[in-house]
């Protein structure tokens, strides 16, 4: 072959093998910028995902720590308003005076609303025999009007005492009176509301109703 075209051979061969290396290195290069913008495209993710967590974190901590703590067993004064009325309306519901309810009649009914040692010191007391007694006396009928209670103290173990007025109807067909018995009680809602003492000031009633 022409020296010449040799020699201009072997100068095409190393410009285009140059040339491949190039383009490689340049291939190469190129990759691996792709790959480090890959990793820190990941980077910037992971990061901003865990800001955003912690964000939500933060504000959930702020809730749970400002939040109004309710004891698990609280309850409204509506219903307590409720529970001592309903209560009330079986003590002082005397529809018929010439048969009348018994004191014990009245306090089988009222049971359920007070715990066991309420129970037992109203029955010792004869409480529930004083609306059989008005009705028999005055030969009318009793209805409760509605009982007002005014919270005294509340107290660490969860009782509850209020005073409260009781207003009671007792009316025929010719008249109609409207008394008030003032009284203090406490309330537990330990297990479900309970009346855990009740009084009343009796000695009253009849001052009320005869004057």
């Amino acid at each position: 072959m022409d020296p010449l075209k040799n020699s201009v051979k072997e100068a095409l061969d190393e410009y285009a093998y140059k040339n491949i290396e190039v383009d490689q290195n340049g291939k190469n290069r190129f990759i691996s910028q792709i790959t480090q913008w890959q990793k820190r495209s990941k980077r910037k993710t992971f990061h901003f995902y865990l800001s955003v967590l912690a964000g939500a974190g933060a504000i959930l901590l702020a809730v749970l720590l400002f939040m109004p703590q309710l004891p698990s067993n609280s309850i409204s004064e509506k219903e307590i308003n409720q529970f001592v009325t309903e209560y009330k309306t079986i003590q002082y519901t005397i529809e018929d005076p010439v048969h009348s309810p018994t004191g014990i009649e009245i306090s089988e009914k009222v049971k359920e609303y007070l715990t066991e040692d309420a129970y037992k010191k109203q029955m010792a007391n004869r409480v529930y025999d004083t609306a059989p007694i008005i009705a028999q006396q005055t030969n009318q009928s009793i209805s409760l009007v509605e009982v007002s209670l005014v919270k005294e103290k509340e107290k660490d173990n969860g009782m509850i005492d209020y005073n409260y007025t009781t207003r009671i109807k007792i009316y025929d067909n010719q008249s109609s009176k409207e008394i008030e018995i003032k009284g203090q009680l406490t309330i537990s809602n330990e297990d479900g509301l309970k009346i855990t003492r009740d009084w009343e000031n009796i000695k009253r009633i009849g001052d009320e109703l005869f004057k």
